[in-house]
C-alpha cells in the first residue's frame, strides 16, 4: 500500500514545541469577512484560542488531582496533545484546533458542572462559540443567496 501513496512531507509539522502553536495562532489574525463583522469574528476566534489554552490548563489540573485512573490519564494525554499542536492547517480555525481535543473540552464542561464550578464552563464554551460561528457564517451566506433567488 505504501508504494501507491506518496510520503507526507508535512507530517512533521503537525506537532511542535509545547504551546508554541497556540501562541502563534493567537497573534496571527485571519481575515474572515470585511468590516465590523470580520473584526468581531477575529475577536471570537482569539477568545476561542484563549479558551483552548484555559481548557488545557483546567483539564490538566483536574486530571492531575484525580484518583489515578483511565480518565485522568486520558485527559493528561489529551492536554499534552493540545499543547503540541502547531500545524498552521490545524490551528487556522476553531474546527481544526478543537477537533483533536474535543474529549478534553467535554471533560472540562462535565467537571465544571459536577464540581460545581460554573466559571470553568467559559473556556470550552468560547471554543464552541467560535466553531458555531465558523459553521453559521457560510450557512448564512447560502441562505441569503437562496433568498435572492
Amino acid at each position: 500500500m505504501s508504494a501507491q501513496t506518496p510520503p507526507s512531507n508535512a507530517a512533521h509539522a503537525n506537532a511542535g514545541y509545547p504551546v508554541l502553536g497556540i501562541v502563534l495562532r493567537l497573534f496571527t489574525p485571519r481575515t474572515l469577512a470585511p468590516g465590523l463583522f470580520g473584526a468581531a469574528l477575529q475577536v471570537v476566534e482569539a477568545l476561542a484560542v484563549v479558551g483552548l489554552l484555559a481548557s488545557l490548563v483546567l483539564a490538566a489540573w483536574w486530571a492531575w488531582r484525580m484518583k489515578p485512573g483511565a480518565v485522568g490519564i486520558a485527559m493528561l494525554l489529551f492536554a499534552a496533545l493540545g499543547t503540541i499542536l502547531s500545524s498552521p492547517c490545524h490551528m487556522l480555525e476553531a474546527f481544526g484546533f478543537a477537533r483533536p481535543v474535543s474529549p478534553l473540552l467535554l471533560f472540562v464542561l462535565l467537571e465544571g458542572v459536577a464540581r460545581p464550578c460554573w466559571a470553568a464552563l467559559t473556556p470550552p464554551l468560547l471554543v464552541l462559540m467560535a466553531v458555531g460561528i465558523n459553521f453559521a457564517y457560510p450557512a448564512w451566506g447560502i441562505l441569503r443567496g437562496l433568498a435572492r433567488w
